[in-house]
């Protein structure tokens, strides 16, 4: 009698333990129910779009309820026109105002070249003026160049040649075209001492585009190192200067 009764009082505990267990488990579905609910209604936040065209974006924004809005375009050589580069706000995040505000690329508009002058101040004040031209008429198959020197730091001579430039309006990327490698250089800008500062190191390579972080409107394009040109001369082949905005 003893052990029946034991018995039944141990299948009673298991039974309340089972009611307990099964509560719980009601109480989670219950839970998971709400916040799938919560979701479907207020969406799961801003879709990851960065790398996708804008049509992409606006259709993923669609789905979470969510309306674009182009902030800002970014002109770049880098990346087909129309795709985002960024996004606020962030992947998963929320917009008080729904709205997904993206900056999307956007093929760079040129600047015209106002004025373009040689650069010669430790030596005659002159560097091929008569080809300057050639560095803003469209066709990469005429060049300006440098004087020829004697070795690649122009013969111990001096420190550098340079071009002094001047645009319409401001640009944001430099775009040089070089007929020859292996120089070194500098873009410089002025400053409001009337000294220069420098913007980008030119490395020398066939073609250089340089992204700028604040709009130039005039500078110098400064030649510290020049390229080997024939066996015994150096000096430097610049195709074309180019500006953007």
């Amino acid at each position: 009698m003893e052990r029946e009764q034991a018995r039944e009082s141990v299948r009673k505990r298991r039974g309340r333990r089972r009611l307990r267990i099964l509560a719980s488990l009601g109480a989670v579905a219950i839970v998971a129910v709400v916040i799938v609910s919560l979701l479907t209604l207020t969406g799961g936040g801003a879709p990851s779009v960065v790398g996708l065209t804008v049509d992409q974006a606006k259709t993923l924004a669609a789905e979470a309820g969510m309306e674009v809005s182009i902030a800002a375009l970014l002109p770049t050589f880098n990346q087909q026109a129309g795709i985002v580069r960024e996004q606020d706000p962030a992947p998963g995040g929320k917009a008080d105002d729904d709205v997904l505000r993206l900056t999307v690329t956007r093929e760079p508009s040129p600047v015209v070249v106002s004025e373009v002058k040689d650069y010669d101040p430790e030596g005659d004040d002159t560097e091929n003026p008569g080809k300057l031209g050639s560095l803003v008429d469209g066709n990469e198959a005429t060049v300006w160049s440098t004087e020829l020197y004697r070795s690649s730091a122009f013969g111990d001579l001096k420190a550098g040649v340079g071009l002094n430039f001047t645009l319409e309006e401001g640009a944001t990327i430099v775009e040089i075209i070089s007929s020859v490698e292996g120089w070194k250089g500098q873009l410089l800008q002025p400053i409001s001492s009337g000294s220069t500062a420098k913007v980008a190191t030119l490395d020398g390579q066939s073609t250089q585009i340089i992204a700028l972080g604040e709009p130039l409107t005039a500078g110098r394009i400064w030649l510290t190192e020049l390229a080997q040109l024939t066996d015994d001369r150096w000096g430097v082949e610049l195709s074309e200067i180019r500006f953007y905005k």
